[in-house]
């Protein structure tokens, strides 16, 4: 499915749990999934191994905080999460990382057209053009979203900065959170159109 084709319609994008875990990331697709822009979907595996890379790498969080956190998520967006059914119900060729088949599996039960991932080179295009898929960074989604939506886009971003308040972000200093979180060319486009107002 060609790029400009997916940004004229709402799609169904499929979060990996690497997506899940950038807070900046995180928050613009659920702010963009309540506007309207698109629909996200993850299962119950993304949401355990958020969980445990949560425990692992954030010391600073404690496990009442993780659990607010998840349950924030499924409160934003309560379609979101996909209802269990066996790891079995779909048969996959192998992976280029066995651990990432849930993902996989989640996106073709979502009926999902786009896997969110930073990692994409576990998700091959060929794999994933079995299931008709494609797979994309969260940087190159909004920056096609963007093309296509562009004032859509920064009130999008212009509601996700506002809630931050502990502390309070300028547009520089958010634009440059949003480069730490991987979010590089949209960045770009942000300053870009922050200059021409």
């Amino acid at each position: 499915m060609a790029e400009r084709e997916m940004s004229r319609r709402q799609v169904t994008l499929f979060l990996d749990t690497n997506v899940l875990y950038s807070a900046g990331c995180r928050d613009l697709l659920i702010a963009a999934s309540i506007a309207g822009l698109c629909h996200c979907r993850w299962s119950g595996e993304v949401l355990v191994e958020l969980e445990r890379a949560l425990h692992r790498t954030r010391p600073d969080l404690h496990p009442g905080q993780i659990r607010s956190l998840l349950a924030a998520l499924t409160s934003a967006c309560p379609e979101a999460l996909l209802q269990p059914r066996p790891a079995s119900d779909l048969a996959l060729p192998p992976m280029v990382d066995p651990a990432d088949a849930h993902v996989l599996r989640g996106a073709v039960r979502a009926q999902a057209q786009v896997i969110l991932t930073f990692n994409l080179k576990h998700f091959p295009r060929r794999l994933l053009g079995l299931h008709g898929l494609v797979g994309m960074t969260p940087d190159h989604w909004l920056c096609s979203m963007a093309r296509s939506a562009p004032a859509e886009m920064v009130a999008v971003v212009e509601r996700c900065r506002s809630r931050l308040v502990r502390p309070p972000l300028t547009r520089a200093q958010h634009l440059e959170a949003l480069r730490r979180s991987g979010l590089p060319r949209f960045a770009e486009f942000l300053q870009l159109q922050y200059g021409s107002r």
